[in-house]
C-alpha cells in the first residue's frame, strides 16, 4: 500500500507496456463480463500478440515477442485447436513458438494446493511474460 504523499514522490518514470496503452509489464489484468462476451477470444488475442509481438486487438502494439502461457479450463482440446488456429490465420501466421496451452485435459485444477504447485512449476519452466488464466 503506498499513502497519496508517496505517489506525489515517485520520479515520474515512464510506464513500460507489455501491450501499449493496455496492459503493463509487470503489472496485472483482470479481464471480467458476463457469459458468452468473447471474454476467451480476446484474451487469446492478448496472449497471441504477445507471442507474436505486432498489432493486438488491431489496435494496440506489441513490441516484443515474449513467451505466453495460457491456462484454458473451460474449453476442450478440440475447441481451443480450432479458435487458435482461426486466430493465427487470421494473424497471417501459422506458428506461435512462445505459446503454450494448459487445457482441461492436464487435469490442472487451480483451486487445490496441488493444482497451484503444478502452475507454479509449469510457470517457472515456461517463464511467461503473460500468463492467461481462463477459468
Amino acid at each position: 500500500m503506498v499513502k497519496v504523499k508517496k505517489i506525489h514522490e515517485l520520479n515520474g518514470n515512464r510506464n513500460k507496456w507489455l501491450i501499449d496503452g493496455l496492459i503493463l509489464d509487470q503489472g496485472l489484468a483482470v479481464l471480467t463480463a458476463p457469459p458468452k462476451t468473447l471474454k476467451t477470444w480476446v484474451s487469446l488475442d492478448f496472449a497471441l500478440s504477445v507471442s507474436l509481438a505486432g498489432r493486438c486487438l488491431d489496435r494496440f502494439s506489441v513490441a516484443q515477442a515474449s513467451p505466453v502461457l495460457f491456462a484454458n479450463f473451460e474449453d476442450t482440446e478440440s475447441i481451443q485447436k480450432e479458435r487458435l488456429e482461426l486466430m493465427l490465420k487470421a494473424k497471417g501466421v501459422q506458428d506461435a513458438a512462445n505459446f503454450n496451452v494448459l487445457t482441461l485435459e492436464d487435469r490442472l485444477l487451480i483451486d487445490t494446493a496441488e493444482g497451484i504447485q503444478t502452475l507454479r512449476s509449469v510457470v517457472n519452466e515456461v517463464r511467461p511474460k503473460l500468463l492467461v488464466l481462463d477459468c
